[in-house]
């Protein structure tokens, strides 16, 4: 049998192999899900849009009252380095950033001085893998538990029980992934952000939903005005879905993904499993995006130009 790639990761700021990289059994995150995480994509070697996800994980530490800079915890420089060791100089990748509260034995209440724990690693994608990942989506309703409050559409916490149970009822009912849906009105999938089509009118669920607002969500908002689509951020309901032309999600790793199929129905009545014009071509122009991303960190500008 071959022998598997090995894996490394940067934990609190030292580079280890998977063997070392053990977390306590008395780790918060792993008792009581505290703390967040991050999804980036490494492209061509460049890790995209990487100071917006490191905001909205500072947004997310200050909700948990963590006081610890995300920036100088994941430092571009060691992330690079993980990177070259990992042989991805100009490859793909799935970032993952993990912060906890650290090691604690105590009940829920956390301790007044905690030593949080930072996690980084990079799972290769295979060679060549596009800006957007191939094939369509089929996607479930399923019904959500009250969504987070508002001040929190910035908390990528690591308790993430919801979105498992909505992932695995929608593989049950034999679809790809879960709209949640609550009192009629949408809100996200598990992994992504949903956007309608109407014409030249894309519409996604507004952060004030109870959503998480992805950082992809907000680059293709920037990416359908560049190309003279009319954009909306409100309130959407279940009923709606029935009635776009296209819709697509929006994700770091996922990019532009056409959602071709709701509940059974085909989107927009189209029978061909295809992206439907609209988002095919904000897939040509977030492609072009990611590649001068690529571009302008092999220039010396740094990583990533700004969402993912």
């Amino acid at each position: 049998m071959p022998e598997a790639t090995p894996s490394f990761w940067l934990k609190n700021g030292r580079l280890v192999s998977d063997r070392e990289a053990r977390i306590s059994p008395w780790d918060r995150g792993f008792r009581f899900g505290d703390g967040v995480y991050e999804t980036l994509r490494l492209h061509r070697g460049t890790v995209i849009r990487l100071a917006e996800h490191l905001e909205r994980m500072r947004e997310g530490l200050g909700i948990l009252g963590l006081a610890l800079d995300p920036a100088a915890a994941f430092p571009a420089a060691e992330l690079g380095h993980l990177s070259s060791t990992l042989g991805l100089e100009a490859g793909e990748g799935r970032v993952r950033l993990y912060v906890t509260r650290g090691v604690d034995r105590g009940t829920a209440l956390p301790p007044r001085h905690p030593v949080p724990t930072t996690l980084a690693t990079i799972e290769p994608l295979p060679p060549g893998t596009p800006a957007s990942l191939p094939g369509p989506l089929r996607l479930r309703t399923i019904v959500s538990a009250a969504p987070r409050p508002a001040t929190w559409a910035g908390l990528k916490s690591l308790n993430h029980l919801p979105y498992v149970l909505a992932a695995l009822a929608a593989a049950q009912a034999g679809a790809d992934e879960a709209l949640l849906v609550y009192e009629g009105r949408v809100k996200e999938t598990t992994a992504a952000n949903l956007f309608l089509v109407s014409g030249e009118v894309i519409a996604t669920p507004a952060r004030s939903e109870g959503l998480l607002a992805g950082v992809t969500r907000d680059w293709v908002l920037e990416l359908g005005r560049a190309s003279g689509l009319t954009v909306e951020e409100r309130p959407i309901t279940r009923a709606e879905c029935d009635q776009a032309s296209e819709a697509f999600v929006s994700g770091s790793v996922a990019g532009i993904r056409a959602v071709t199929e709701l509940d059974g129905r085909p989107v927009g009545g189209r029978q061909d499993g295809q992206p439907g014009p609209v988002t095919a071509r904000l897939q040509a122009a977030y492609a072009e995006a990611l590649a001068a991303a690529a571009r302008n960190h092999d220039a010396g500008s740094g990583i990533g130009p700004g969402p993912s």
